[in-house]
């Protein structure tokens, strides 16, 4: 796969007008209906959406494993959901590339535009996968999380096991 040429700001602005030229402006109002208004959408649901992210990517490729934090924080930073999705899904492709200083960009997904579609993603699919890798952070980051005032963190140190079937701790 390529690297791109593009900064963040230009990948996500290309990115939003590859969105912007699937959207369904009828899906659009039932989308941040569903999310009782608290996010805006272009009206792109998941299998274009993902499309969209695959045409892109195989035009403009992915950012440096060096880099790829930054192009998903100002994915994550942007207003129409769409881009949060994309920035989950963009994190999961560095996995190979994680370190155990990433929960600390892990937690701030989990905190920042936080509802249940974003942090129960995080969690089953991030953090869940990035404690396989460093088992060693799960007791000190979870005890952390559970004595959070953050529902979000909460609700991440107890959901992060979705996906581990039967390799579970409880």
């Amino acid at each position: 796969m390529k690297t791109t040429k593009l900064n963040p700001k230009e990948y996500i602005s290309g990115l939003s007008t590859s969105f912007q030229a699937c959207a369904n402006e009828k899906d659009r109002p039932y989308m941040i209906s569903y999310m009782k208004g608290r996010y805006d959408y272009f009206g792109v649901k998941s299998t274009p959406r993902r499309e969209a992210v695959k045409d892109f990517i195989a035009i403009h490729g992915l950012s440096s494993p060096e880099d790829w934090k930054l192009y998903c924080k100002e994915a994550w930073e942007a207003e129409q959901r769409e881009l949060q999705y994309f920035s989950m899904e963009y994190c999961a492709k560095y996995k190979k590339h994680w370190s155990k200083t990433d929960m600390v960009f892990f937690e701030y997904l989990i905190t920042t535009k936080s509802w249940w579609d974003t942090v129960d993603y995080l969690a089953s699919n991030i953090v869940g996968v990035y404690f396989q890798k460093f088992p060693d952070e799960i007791k000190p980051v979870t005890y952390q999380w559970n004595l959070s005032e953050n529902m979000w963190l909460n609700r991440t140190a107890l959901i992060f096991q979705l996906k581990y079937r039967g390799d579970t701790d409880f």
